[in-house]
Order: structure tokens, then C-alpha cells, then sequence
């Protein structure tokens, strides 16, 4: 139940640094191309990175790596975020891990990194990585 609990609040968080994020205007533009995504990067309470990506990469996943803001580790399950903004989640140490949504309405959970971006995006998404310690 506390961790139940404490995934909800995580989730909270996440959305209430998006929607800050996004009205304080903390935009860092990155690469050049023909899809643009948002993305916030949430570390932790205090520290929130916002980013207006541009890319010509066919997936999310391959255009963060291409611009080194993600490193990821390919699994049985598909892939593991290692690293989002240099900053590495164990699961051995303290059940930390990333998350990611995607924030329009709401905050949805398990987004597909390898989906083809011109059929993933749409206007007013913001994809949400969380970095999320377990209680």
C-alpha cells in the first residue's frame, strides 16, 4: 500500500513540474529538424529541466540518444532508461528508476519510446521523464 501511495504522489509531482515548467517558460531549444516534441526532465522537487526537442530521428528514443540527453540499455522487456540529463537510476541500491508519461489532459503512464514520432505526436503533449526513488 505505501508504495502504491507513494507511485501517486510521484505521479502527482510530475505533473504539477509540468504544468510549472511550462508556464514559467524554462524552455532550453535543442537540435534541428522536422518533428518537435516537448520534454520535461523532473530530478527531483527542486529541480525541474524543460526541453523544446527538434529532430529528424524517427523515434523518440533515437533522437534523446542522438542528442545524449537519454542513455538506455536493451533488456528482454524491451529497453531500460539508464540516464536521462547524466543522472543514472539504480534499482539495486534505492529502487530508483525513470518514468515517463506523456502530459496533454492527463498523466499517462508507459509511453513507447519507439514509436514513430509522426505518429506520436500531436499538439499540446508533453512527455514527462521522473526520476522516482522507491520508499
Amino acid at each position: 500500500m505505501k508504495k502504491c501511495l507513494a507511485f501517486l504522489l510521484a505521479l502527482l509531482m510530475l505533473a504539477a513540474c509540468t504544468i510549472a515548467a511550462a508556464e514559467e517558460n524554462l524552455w532550453t531549444t535543442l537540435g534541428e529538424g522536422k518533428y518537435f516534441l516537448q520534454l520535461v526532465v523532473v530530478y527531483n522537487q527542486e529541480q525541474v529541466q524543460a526541453y523544446n526537442v527538434y529532430t529528424d530521428q524517427e523515434t523518440m528514443m533515437e533522437a534523446l540518444v542522438e542528442l545524449e540527453l537519454i542513455s538506455v540499455e536493451k533488456t528482454v522487456d524491451g529497453y531500460r532508461l539508464m540516464t536521462v540529463g547524466g543522472v543514472a537510476a539504480d534499482p539495486e541500491p534505492d529502487g530508483s528508476y525513470w518514468y515517463i508519461g506523456v502530459y496533454n489532459d492527463e498523466l499517462k503512464s508507459f509511453v513507447d519510446m519507439e514509436i514513430a514520432l509522426e505518429d506520436a505526436l500531436s499538439d499540446q503533449q508533453i512527455y514527462t521523464f521522473g526520476y522516482i526513488v522507491a520508499p
